[in-house]
């Protein structure tokens, strides 16, 4: 084994998809200070206004169970199968567009071409003088800024 690393343990019981995690457990458990820091953030950030002291506990609950279980959510079956619906939605919606304009859908836009070939054929087709490259640094924002009144000498 390399040094310095640990062997990890495989679980006993591996988790299949009909272990059923019991999340209620969450339900009663005390904010960590991390979470409170976040409610209180929140409601000064985004300027929320209660009218009750029953509803900021309720909103710093949410807080709370939201923070904690995200990733469980995210992990979820009930999340999978809802972002699924949501793409066969957008698909058949999508797909239904042009059939209610009663015309073919547009072909989708090229791509611009990128590299020294798209530089060289787009200079070949240019009649007019290429400009000065943009400076960079901090005077680029002052010459941006200051209109070129100058005229040129020559």
């Amino acid at each position: 084994m390399a040094r310095g690393r640990t062997a990890v343990a495989e679980p006993e019981t591996p988790e299949t998809d009909e272990t059923v995690k019991d999340y209620t457990v969450y339900a009663g458990k005390e904010p960590t200070p991390t979470m409170v820091d976040f409610a209180d953030w929140l409601i000064q950030e985004v300027g929320l206004e209660f009218g009750t002291v029953k509803e900021q506990n309720a909103f710093r609950d949410g807080v709370r169970l939201g923070g904690t279980l995200r990733m469980e959510f995210q992990r979820s079956e009930f999340n999978v199968e809802r972002r699924e619906k949501r793409r066969q939605a957008r698909e058949a919606a999508a797909a239904a567009e042009p059939e209610a304009n009663g015309a073919a859908a547009p072909a989708p836009a090229k791509p611009a071409a990128r590299g020294k070939a798209a530089t060289a054929k787009s200079a070949a087709t240019t009649t007019t003088k290429p400009t000065a490259p943009a400076r960079r640094g901090r005077g680029a924002v002052a010459a941006a800024a200051k209109p070129d009144t100058a005229a040129a000498p020559y």
